[in-house]
């Protein structure tokens, strides 16, 4: 009975052993601590945007095609000749929202006009289908406007010079001109 104990005892004994040193289990802990880079304060608010056309139609949101009546789409296009239509711009967000202007043209000359130039700026015009009086936009650039603010943009339109002409320097008309405008909250420190 003696034997039977002590074998016990030493079995308990070697078990606890093993159990605290591991016995092939194995256990672990580890922490990592750092600073890491993350994306920044992002802004918070809400975007908002009002067109209102030469002619005065006001569009709320981001996409319109340009009226039958605007400046633009009436005037009569000479191969090499440019056309312009002034928009304003009224920012009805809560914070500053850079804007991309783009430009898509209809109808079977589509491919034979371009987009010559935008200005934008709070004394933004057009003159004879020249844009002027203002800063020029460069291609894919943003304009940054203001929470309450109000800009102008005047887009001039050219034909390119090898364009078909009817004929007769009758010109071609330009349909189906649709304006996008995207905004897209700015990265922090760009």
């Amino acid at each position: 009975m003696r034997d039977r104990l002590l074998r016990r005892a030493l079995l308990a004994g070697g078990l606890a052993l093993g159990l605290v040193t591991g016995g092939g289990l194995a256990y672990g802990y580890w922490t990592l601590s750092g600073t890491t880079d993350g994306p920044g304060v992002l802004l918070s608010g809400y975007y908002g945007l009002q067109v209102t056309t030469s002619n005065g139609t006001q569009y709320d949101g981001t996409t319109f095609s340009l009226p039958a009546t605007d400046p633009l789409v009436t005037t009569t296009f000479l191969p090499g000749g440019s056309g312009a239509t002034v928009l304003t711009l009224t920012s009805l967000s809560s914070i500053s929202m850079p804007i991309t202007i783009g430009v898509t043209f209809g109808g079977s000359a589509a491919s034979s006009f371009t987009v010559g130039s935008i200005v934008h700026g709070a004394a933004a015009t057009q003159n004879n289908g020249i844009c002027s009086t203002g800063a020029v936009l460069a291609p894919g650039g943003a304009i940054t406007l203001a929470a309450g603010a109000t800009t102008q943009v005047c887009i001039q339109v050219t034909m390119t010079a090898n364009a078909p002409d009817p004929g007769a320097g009758q010109g071609t008309a330009l349909a189906g001109v649709t304006i996008a405008f995207d905004s897209i909250q700015p990265q922090p420190g760009s």
